[in-house]
């Protein structure tokens, strides 16, 4: 609202009038005489006239003055003013002769086409400097600028309009910002403000972390004395108990505390200290809830003592706005601060009193008249503070913070706002540039406010002004600059005057007189338009006292027919329903009224857009739209493709018109003086009877303004054009009509349209026959709906409608038809002759790939024999069993049989299920599982779904675990950051003498992870255990991050290089891809780890913390090799693998024995997940397992038998091959509800079986399928020396047939295959190309099946036919 006049304001009080040639013909009124503005009689515009416009030939002595000018005008007037009448012509005159001319345009004279010609004039002679149009309304500035585009006076490119936006789209090209570019520097200059910006929003950051004092603020604040005297003073005895997790702090902990660093070496206070030190500031200061009832108790007083009474005042609802005025305004303001979205562009204006934490103190806590002393705040002892002092202490701190900030803030600001003032110098300029290459340059008055110094620096000459006596004169001033040569006042002072919002400004100011009315008003000469040519001439009669010239141009009533249906063109609808006021005035009786007049013109032909209705109140044009949106959904039909009804209030509508003006008039109430507020203004009373063309209708209650508007109820009395009914008329049957009291009558007819007219319809159609129908409701005639009988070309007589041609009539006569397939049928006698008959009759020819059933189809449609529909029983092909319901003869059977039938699933349970669930190999069993879980507990999953990992209880459990884990990682990085440098890296060696317990459990992870297959055999020589604090800090930082906290120990073969860089500084992605990407291997296996293709011969292992967490499981080569080729196409920063894993909210990948690999592997894609713990030395024995059998054996059998004692001779290959034995068990076993003694192991040699064995295994290789696995087969003890010296007999095993069919037996879960006897044994095994399904062996292209595959690809049961695939080499027996 301020932006608006600001700059009028400024305008104003700088104005010096003495430069300004107009200055005695505004401030005076001076006028001597005709004075032709110079422009007009300035000898350069001699050869403009002569050779562009009239072609005179001007001698060389010829004085080109006024009289000449005139000839001119007349000459122009003659040839191009034919659409103006008489009083328009000497209004144009007057312009031209004038350098300050006035014209006054009642409504309806065509004040805006004087302007135009006017303009167009001007635009004619040449004048080199630009017109500026002015308006009070962008309404009325949109019109005139469109008129003069449309007419071809100006292209785009010679027209601009001041101002952000125009609601008319055919502008937007025009306006000013469309006209601009942007200069380089203001590019610069926006970079500058984005700069400063970022800097000021760090420095409110900043504050906002200082704005409440929280433990850490406070000790910010306090020195070191003031800190230690804070918490050793405090009463630890008596005092509130201060907790820290669960436990009571004493003083003896508070000095234990203060003895040991309390502060990082970052300089951050330690948790424990500062969660002490939180409780503490809560005792110390204030309660906030006590803060919260002093601040009420402050605002209550404040409330008291500011009581006063307000004078009641009337809401001037014809105050005017002009949102595209408010929408330049916002802009503006908006560009002024574009540079701070974030930050307001006066620090005064910000809020710095709020609150930016949960916990602590801030300014808004406290009450306003609580002022902080800052010489509290060198106090050592703050226990010694009385209460007050206290909340003295706390503001005095928060004041301080605030200070600091708004100075820093303050610097800031200031160089913003002098890069903004370079900014905006450099926009003007380059709009000044602009608007002198314009012919016209249109805006409202408030744009040319706004844009005042704009308007200046281009100094246009001639300023027109539209809608001149609404305009405030201080306004018009400040738009106006001192070389202005002709001013033209345009408007009607006899209509609305400028709005002023206050009451003392317009009684004691006469802010609202504008200076064309001023000028009037002391005798200033001026023109006025006497013709108008807007509405009928009944209605300008009723202005006559406000024009006593008014006059009308000839046939205006031929041209404004009135509504037909309502008696009168013109009426006074009066009533007596009382006027309601709150903060505007609103009659809800009289809406009802105006709105069913409005619809009741609608329904009978008038277009929506025709009607206006106007309100005297805002109030009553809010409850007009409301109650008008709920009649229209009523009747959605009648505004199909149409616009809406325009209600508006009668200030906003001045200088618009429409065909059908209905007028609410609001005021209806007791006073004594009949008080209608605003509306005794002549100048309102003006604008609303003078909007309408073809119908006026007032509806208020007359008595109210019987006194007030005299003149205008007197005369439309006289006219029989006021009263309490108001008389509706059928527009056919003038003597049918009906007197209108009340709303509910008009909407009774609105829904009733026969209650007015029940008379017939008189209208004769061209065949002479009269229209059928009743007069109403309206009707169109458009067709003779009387019924007549014709002739048709087939000589039959039919009866049909008048209007509809004998060519289009449909002789109906029944007649005999022969087909071409020899039925005959009786068919419609136009069907014939037009070839329209069809034979209904059934074919009945047999179907061709069905010799039971004929055709069903009718002989005429268009069909073969190919599909027999016939419905019949069927059953399927594969089962045998009956098909539910039937099919059709053709139909082929592609759906599944669903007959329920018995199945004895792969667990051995009897199940009821689908028949097409068993031929699909989709069977699930529904029995619970049972299975123990990790947590040792039951699964309660069906048989045939996934365990889980946990079971609920144990998942909660797993949870607290996991948040007790976060902790102890919290602490943990807490003791790393507290680490001195140089013990930040340590690598020690554990010997068996002082770290036994650990230096075997490292020693066993080696040995019991040994595949037989990698013929290693290590001793243990030295183990090494490493700290690197910053390899430590970023593994559990990493470890936060993961997806799931499962990590375990991981070996990683490397060289003696890479053993010391790795130890040093960590684990790096290689550069080269391995077999499942650029990442990091770990295995399991020692073995695998300690291959000579990684170590290099170092002899030398690292077993790694590995953070495995989630991992991603490949299933098959495609899936790898699609990874590798996307690896190999990243092109981005970081590793593929660890987007990959990212994007699969994994953290590793885990390639399962049996895919591709014969030994499990991890890959870890961020070095942060992976710890090197300990180094591990070792050196090989031999590579033979077994020492060679003596000659004598001539059977090629032997059994050792080891028994582990407390000493064991590591180099004994016994001993590495029972550890083996041992480990695998240990490995694969996942319930211990039984024993088998493993202190005691056999060990086998069998030549001839290991002969075949190896054999069948080179037979594999050829197709890539000589994995090796270890697996279990438990038998009776009797049993055992036949197995281990003739191997199993699959032919006597398939005697006791099988669940999965014949076959040897065998499971790589000890606990499942010792349910079957009480001695294990340990086969190696073959499984080849393996399978898992329904079928049972032998199946071709397979050579194992595997039933029950856990999530590592381990089988539960494995089958084999072939003896030759499995060599018996270990033996456990039963404790």
């Amino acid at each position: 609202y301020f932006e608006t006049f600001k700059s009028v304001l400024a305008t104003i009080k700088s104005l010096d009038l003495s430069k300004y040639d107009l200055a005695p013909n505004i401030v005076y009124g001076n006028f001597d005489g005709y004075q032709m503005p110079f422009y007009l009689t300035n000898q350069s515009m001699i050869s403009h006239y002569a050779e562009y416009e009239y072609n005179m030939d001007f001698e060389s002595d010829y004085v080109f003055n006024s009289s000449s000018v005139d000839d001119l005008i007349e000459d122009y007037i003659s040839e191009n003013c034919e659409e103006l009448e008489d009083s328009q012509k000497e209004a144009f005159r007057h312009c031209l002769n004038n350098k300050l001319a006035i014209i006054q345009g009642p409504p309806g004279t065509g004040k805006t086409l004087v302007g135009f010609e006017l303009l167009r004039y001007i635009l004619s002679i040449g004048i080199e400097s630009p017109i500026l149009v002015l308006t009070y309304k962008n309404h009325a500035l949109d019109e005139f600028l469109l008129k003069i585009l449309d007419d071809g006076t100006c292209s785009e490119t010679e027209v601009m309009r001041l101002g952000g936006q125009s609601k008319e789209p055919r502008l937007n090209n025009i306006l000013i910002k469309n006209h601009l570019g942007r200069p380089p520097i203001v590019s610069d200059l926006n970079l500058m403000l984005e700069e400063n910006t970022k800097h000021m929003a760090q420095r409110l950051q900043g504050y906002m972390m200082t704005a409440t004092i929280t433990a850490e603020c406070f000790l910010g604040e306090l020195n070191e004395t003031q800190v230690r005297n804070f918490l050793l003073n405090y009463n630890w005895k008596k005092g509130k108990k201060i907790k820290f997790r669960g436990k009571t702090v004493s003083i003896q902990d508070v000095t234990s505390i203060l003895s040991s660093p309390i502060k990082t070496e970052s300089g951050v206070y330690v948790s424990h200290f500062i969660h002490i030190v939180e409780q503490l500031l809560k005792v110390w200061g204030p309660n906030i809830n006590d803060l919260q009832k002093l601040r009420d108790l402050e605002k209550s007083s404040s409330r008291l003592a500011n009581m006063e009474s307000n004078e009641d005042r009337e809401d001037s609802d014809g105050d005017f706005i002009d949102e595209a005025d408010e929408d330049m305004v916002r802009e503006l303001e908006n560009l002024r601060q574009s540079h701070n979205n974030n930050i307001r562009s006066k620090v005064s204006m910000l809020d710095l009193n709020f609150n930016t934490q949960t916990n602590g103190y801030a300014l808004s806590h406290f009450p306003a008249s609580c002022i902080g002393n800052s010489d509290l705040l060198d106090k050592e002892n703050l226990w010694s503070l009385s209460e007050i002092q206290r909340m003295q202490f706390i503001v005095a701190i928060l004041n301080k913070n605030k200070d600091n900030f708004i100075n820093a803030f303050q610097d800031l600001e200031f160089e913003s706002e002098e890069v903004m003032k370079a900014k905006f110098l450099q926009l003007d300029q380059t709009k000044i540039e602009a608007m002198q290459k314009m012919k016209v340059i249109g805006a409202t008055i408030t744009g040319a406010s706004i844009n005042h110094n704009l308007i200046k620096a281009v100094s246009p000459k001639i300023v027109i002004v539209e809608e001149a006596a609404e305009v405030l004169e201080p306004s018009l001033i400040a738009a106006l600059n001192p070389n202005v040569e002709h001013l033209i006042l345009i408007g009607d002072h006899k209509q609305l005057r400028p709005s002023v919002d206050t009451y003392r400004l317009r009684r004691e100011y006469k802010f609202d007189i504008s200076m064309m009315e001023r000028l009037i008003n002391i005798n200033y000469p001026y023109k006025t338009l006497q013709k108008q040519g807007r509405m009928r001439t009944e209605f300008a009669e009723l202005l006559k006292d406000i024009y006593p010239e008014y006059d009308n141009l000839p046939d205006l009533n031929e041209s404004r027919k009135p509504f037909p249906m309502l008696e009168k063109s013109m009426f006074f609808w009066s009533h007596s329903f009382p006027e309601t006021k709150s903060r505007s005035v609103e009659n809800k009786g009289e809406a009802i009224m105006v709105l069913n007049l409005a619809f009741f013109m609608i329904a009978n032909g008038v277009d929506p857009i025709q009607i206006t209705i106007l309100a005297s109140y805002k109030g009553q044009q809010k409850f007009l739209r409301g109650e008008y949106r709920k009649m229209k959904e009523k009747r959605e039909s009648w505004f199909k493709n149409k616009s809406d009804v325009v209600i508006q209030t009668i200030d906003m509508y001045q200088g618009d018109e429409n065909d059908f003006i209905i007028i609410s008039l609001v005021r209806s109430n007791n006073s004594p003086r009949s008080n209608i507020g605003f509306l005794t203004e002549i100048n309102r009373r003006c604008v609303a009877q003078s909007r309408a063309r073809r119908g006026m209708y007032f509806v208020g209650n007359v008595e109210m303004f019987r006194n007030h508007w005299k003149y205008l109820v007197d005369r439309m009395e006289t006219s029989g054009c006021v009263g309490e009914r108001i008389t509706v008329v059928c527009d056919n049957h003038p003597s049918s009509k009906i007197y209108i009291g009340k709303a509910y009558q008009l909407a009774d007819v609105i829904d009733n349209p026969a209650a007015l007219c029940k008379r017939n319809c008189t209208f004769y159609f061209p065949c002479n026959h009269q229209c059928t129908k009743k007069c109403k409701p309206s009707h169109n005639h458009e067709k003779c709906l009387q019924d007549v009988y014709k002739e048709l070309p087939c000589k039959h007589v039919m009866k049909t409608q008048c209007h509809i041609p004998v060519a289009m009539v449909v002789c109906s006569i029944p007649v005999k038809h022969m087909f071409p397939c020899r039925h005959i049928d009786t068919v419609r006698c136009y069907d014939k002759v037009n070839g329209r008959t069809s034979c209904k009759f059934p074919c009945e020819k047999p179907m061709k790939h069905c010799s039971n059933h004929k055709c069903p189809k009718k002989c005429s449609d268009v069909h073969n024999h190919e599909e027999c529909l016939a419905m019949i029983e069927y059953v399927f092909p594969v089962c045998g069993h009956n098909g539910p319901k039937q099919k059709r003869c053709s139909q082929s059977i592609t759906w599944e049989c669903e007959a329920s039938v018995r199945y004895t699933a792969e667990c051995h349970h009897t199940i009821l299920t689908k028949c097409f669930l068993i031929q699909n190999g989709t069977v699930k069993c529904t029995y619970p599982c049972n299975k123990k879980l990790r947590c040792n507990h039951s699964c309660t999953a069906m048989c045939s779904d996934p365990c889980t990992v946990y079971c609920n209880a144990c998942e909660k459990e797993e949870e607290i675990r996991i948040q007790q884990a976060e902790e102890e990682l919290r602490q943990e990085l807490e003791r790393i950051n507290s680490i001195k440098p140089d013990e930040s890296f340590v690598i020690s060696e554990l010997t068996r003498k002082n770290d036994l317990p650990e230096f075997q459990s490292i020693e066993d992870n080696v040995l019991n992870y040994i595949i037989p297959q990698h013929n290693w055999y290590p001793t243990i020589t030295k183990i090494e255990k490493v700290y690197n604090a910053s390899l430590r800090k970023k593994y559990l930082q990493a470890k936060l991050k993961s997806n799931r906290y499962y990590e375990d120990k991981k070996f990683h073969g490397t060289s003696d290089k890479g053993v010391e860089g790795i130890t040093k500084y960590g684990f790096k992605l290689p550069v080269t891809p391995g077999m499942y990407g650029k990442g990091i291997y770990l295995a399991t296996n020692s073995s695998k780890s300690a291959r000579e293709i990684y170590t290099k011969g170092s002899n030398k292992l690292l077993l790694c913390a590995t953070l495995l967490g989630k991992s991603f499981q490949f299933e098959s080569k495609d899936q790898r090799v699609k990874f590798l080729k996307d690896e190999a196409n990243y092109r981005e920063n970081g590793s593929y693998g660890a987007e990959f894993l990212k994007s699969k909210k994994c953290d590793s990948i885990y390639a399962p024995r049996g895919i591709e690999v014969l030994n499990d592997e991890f890959i870890i894609f961020n070095p942060d997940q992976v710890y090197p713990e300990f180094i591990i030395s070792y050196t090989v024995g031999s590579v033979s397992r077994l020492p060679a059998l003596p000659p004598s054996n001539k059977t090629g059998f032997k059994k050792h038998t080891y028994v582990f004692s407390r000493t064991n001779d590591r180099d004994d290959p016994l001993f590495a091959e029972a550890s083996i034995a041992i480990a695998h068990y240990n490995r694969t076993v996942r319930v211990s509800n039984f024993s088998f003694n493993t202190d005691k192991v056999d060990i086998i040699q069998n030549l001839p079986l290991e002969a075949r064995f190896k054999a069948t295994k080179a037979a594999f290789n050829k197709f890539g399928k000589d994995n090796e696995i270890l697996a279990f087969h438990a038998t009776g003890e009797l049993n055992v020396d036949s197995i281990l010296k003739n191997n199993l007999d699959p032919n006597r095993a398939a005697e006791h047939g099988r669940a999965h069919g014949n076959g040897c037996y065998f499971s790589e879960f000890p606990d499942f295959s010792a349910k079957y006897g009480k001695s294990l044994i340990i086969f190696r095994v073959l499984p080849g190309r393996e399978y898992e399904g329904p079928e049972h062996l032998p199946r071709p292209g397979y050579d194992s099946k595997k039933v029950r595959a856990d999530e590592k690809g381990y089988g539960e049961q494995i089958i084999i036919q072939n003896n030759h695939q499995f060599l018996p080499a270990y033996v456990f027996y039963r404790t």
